[in-house]
């Protein structure tokens, strides 16, 4: 088990527990991949937390895992809408309707940290997404 669920430790939890990090914040968005858990908050900032053997957290980060949640700081003012977990890789719905993902992702080569745009998506905007484990699917208008 990776540290996931944010609560300094790793142990399996039986019952509900607060992330004591994002206590006091007002979360509206919340996703898990295999590894690693992000959250959205009201103001738009987005934190994750478990494993970033991917790069799951964005280019700032180089370790390994995190046992409660860090900012993800590379949004640069831009609003997301919604955030989305696969198992080694994250994405975020922006405002605008495009499409951002960064890790081991899929639709675009390799692993890649640096956030970019999914590029089956360049020019659309995604009104929703959904991510499984080897695919995703999106609602464009």
């Amino acid at each position: 088990m990776s540290s996931q669920l944010g609560l300094r430790n790793r142990a399996d939890q039986n019952s509900p527990e607060h992330v004591a990090a994002l206590r006091g914040r007002h979360v509206v968005g919340i996703a898990c991949g295999d590894w690693h858990t992000l959250a959205l908050l009201s103001t738009g900032e987005v934190f994750a937390w478990g494993s970033n053997c991917c790069g799951q957290f964005g280019p700032e980060y180089c370790k390994a895992e995190f046992d409660t949640p860090q900012q993800v700081h590379f949004l640069d003012g831009r609003r997301v809408k919604v955030i989305h977990c696969g198992p080694s890789y994250s994405a975020i719905n922006l405002e605008t309707g495009e499409v951002l993902v960064w890790g081991n992702s899929i639709g675009n080569t390799g692993d890649n940290v640096k956030p970019q745009q999914l590029t089956a998506l360049a020019g659309k905007h995604v009104i929703d997404l959904a991510i499984g484990n080897l695919h995703c699917i999106a609602l464009i208008r």
